[in-house]
């Protein structure tokens, strides 16, 4: 971030949010209605929702994108897990809510969030015009 504003705007685009969005509707449909793989399936929810948090989390708009996915498949999770999970607060300072089956709680979406990436360390000048005077040393022959 530069003064404030992001020095490149990012997002997930449209291919990769409807194959995660595809994944993420198929993991919740997994769910069977007596809840019997429930606490399995969450955990290999979460599981995939930390992939794809430690993946996206340099682009700038990531909690836009994964908020607009998570609205998408929302009627499903409510459906599924109605019956079987009870609805919690996330983190108690938040008003984020989520699902919670045996002490484990589903993370939401929305908590996947932009993250700045380091600077990278430019290369010293001398070390740019010894790789230069190296590549000029090098003779490369034309192969017919």
């Amino acid at each position: 971030m530069r003064n404030g504003t992001y020095v490149v705007e990012s997002h997930i685009s449209d291919s990769n949010k409807l194959r995660i969005k595809n994944k993420l509707c198929k993991i919740i449909s997994r769910i069977s209605e007596t809840g019997k793989n429930a606490e399995k399936i969450l955990k290999d929810l979460n599981r995939q929702i930390i992939i794809w948090h430690n993946y996206y989390q340099s682009a700038s708009h990531v909690r836009q994108d994964f908020l607009s996915i998570s609205k998408q498949c929302q009627s499903l999770l409510d459906n599924k897990l109605k019956n079987i999970a009870m609805k919690v607060q996330f983190l108690p300072a938040s008003n984020i809510m989520t699902y919670k089956i045996h002490n484990i709680a589903l993370i939401p979406l929305e908590c996947i969030v932009y993250k700045k990436l380091e600077n990278i360390p430019k290369i010293h000048v001398f070390t740019q015009i010894k790789i230069c005077q190296n590549l000029r040393s090098l003779s490369f022959t034309k192969i017919l």
